[in-house]
């Protein structure tokens, strides 16, 4: 899990001024080793300030970078660490914003696009991992919970 990590240039992504070149990454292999509903918690936490401002609601462009990895834990996390990846994208498609400055993002090819419309992109394409998520799980109905919520946001179920 996580082992293209490094591949990115991490430091030439836009994203919050605090960070160090390696913030992302380490927020990520965090939640990837989250075994406990704490440690899911704190990284959570640090993986929404990696990619943003939790506190504001706000993201940069570095999360569209993210989100293929938060589909490796998605599918591959122990229990924490999957439901605290569903709370990160739950948030993100639901309640964050761009950061301002950040709303449209260029492209190699000079084209302008919506930086939440690369988002969404982004987490429709981790749908074959969101189908892997068991509807029923007696023994971690969170997970079974946010997985139904995240397809309901993207348009695969009907609310209960």
């Amino acid at each position: 899990m996580l082992d293209t990590i490094d591949t990115i240039d991490w430091k030439a992504l836009a994203q919050p001024k605090e960070n160090r070149g390696d913030e992302v990454p380490k927020a990520l292999r965090a939640l990837s080793a989250a075994t406990t509903e704490e440690a899911a918690n704190r990284a959570y936490d640090r993986v929404l300030y990696a990619v943003g401002n939790n506190h504001a609601g706000t993201y940069f462009p570095v999360v569209v970078a993210a989100i293929p990895f938060l589909g490796e834990v998605l599918e591959y996390g122990a229990a924490p660490a999957r439901i605290g990846t569903l709370d990160v994208l739950i948030d993100l498609m639901t309640s964050f914003e761009p950061e301002p400055g950040h709303e449209i993002i260029e492209r190699p090819d000079g084209a302008r696009v919506p930086l939440t419309q690369l988002l969404q992109t982004a987490v429709q394409a981790l749908r074959p991992a969101l189908k892997r998520v068991p509807t029923e799980d007696a023994v971690t109905p969170r997970l079974s919970e946010l997985a139904a919520q995240l397809r309901q946001t993207l348009g695969e179920e009907e609310p209960h």
